[in-house]
């Protein structure tokens, strides 16, 4: 979730639990196409079950779908603390206007999980996983 208003940003008054990102300029791994952003604030943590179970309280969200995805954190007892899960893209973004936010774009996304400037390839840093990945089914990566 990113700030709405540049005016908040700029007078650092940033919402509590949001970081402020500084822009720059990278190639987007997908497509290596060179792509710039503007400085931007984002949430520190993602949005628990709980948070969206109030949003959806309040009649700033709704839970048609949530309803029926399994395993789903919403509703279920002691997972309130967990990330919410099973929100497509349209209550995402319903969500973030009921806190006076809004979704990332896929650019400020892609910035913020390679460490901006840093230029990641993992979220760790450049090194390729030798242990386990929870994908993977083995103990070790294979080439």
């Amino acid at each position: 979730v990113t700030s709405r208003t540049s005016q908040r940003m700029r007078s650092r008054g940033l919402t509590a639990g949001m970081v402020r990102i500084k822009g720059g300029s990278f190639k987007l791994a997908a497509v290596k196409t060179q792509v710039s952003v503007k400085d931007y604030c984002l949430d520190v943590n993602e949005v628990t079950a709980d948070s969206y179970a109030s949003c959806v309280a309040s009649k700033g969200c709704n839970d048609a779908f949530v309803k029926v995805c399994d395993p789903s954190t919403y509703g279920a007892p002691g997972k309130g603390n967990l990330p919410m899960v099973c929100v497509d893209f349209p209550q995402a973004a319903a969500y973030c206007k009921a806190q006076g936010k809004r979704l990332p774009t896929g650019e400020e996304w892609e910035w913020a999980a390679r460490g901006g400037a840093e230029a990641r390839v993992y979220p760790w840093g450049n090194e390729a996983p030798t242990e386990q990945l929870c994908w993977s089914g083995k103990t070790t990566r294979s080439s």
